[in-house]
């Protein structure tokens, strides 16, 4: 699994505690992959790619096992 720096990332930014390493797992282009292991002067944009702009975040209800229903978590949602 690889995985790239998020601290600048508009949406992955926000998912760790402050003063913590913000990382994120990588979505590799298939035709990066296909000529082997990327090298290291492979942009940020190539791993994004094509779908970066295409997920938002948003609450997502969940029912706990005893009591109210919980909406804090997140999840990742293709945006229509």
């Amino acid at each position: 699994m690889l995985t790239i720096n998020a601290d600048q990332h508009s949406l992955f930014q926000n998912y760790h505690r402050p003063g913590e390493e913000k990382r994120m797992v990588v979505f590799c282009v298939p035709a990066l992959m296909a000529t082997g292991w990327p090298p290291a002067q492979t942009t940020p944009e190539t791993f994004y790619a094509p779908n970066r702009s295409s997920w938002a975040a948003a609450p997502v209800r969940r029912q706990v096992r005893y009591g109210a229903p919980h909406t804090s978590a997140v999840a990742m949602l293709p945006i229509s």
